[in-house]
């Protein structure tokens, strides 16, 4: 995990006691990580680059403007997202269809 399970319990209790929605990183956060704080503290985390993005599509008023966050968006998911669906070799490579 990003932090240890100690600061994650303490932020966990924290974000209950004050009614915490949201959980912003100023860090960048592998899926994985993202993933398992969301478990953990049984709420939203975003990571700084999302978080900008969000703000630059809320903010975005012309067409070409919003066109240009769309795009940036969909390329910072595309490096978010993980290949579930492919299975992998003991070294971490692809396998082909004919190696089985």
């Amino acid at each position: 995990m990003f932090i240890g399970s100690g600061k994650v319990e303490e932020l966990r209790l924290s974000c209950e006691a004050n009614d915490v929605e949201l959980v912003i990183f100023n860090h960048a956060l592998a899926p994985a990580q993202q993933r398992n704080l969301e478990v953990a503290l049984n709420r939203r985390v975003v990571d700084r680059t999302s978080l900008i993005l969000d703000i630059f599509a809320q903010r975005a008023r012309s067409h070409e403007g919003k066109l240009q966050v769309e795009l940036a968006q969909l390329q910072y998911l595309s490096t978010q997202l993980t290949r579930m669906d492919s299975p992998r070799t003991a070294e971490g490579r692809y396998r082909s269809a004919r190696s089985g």
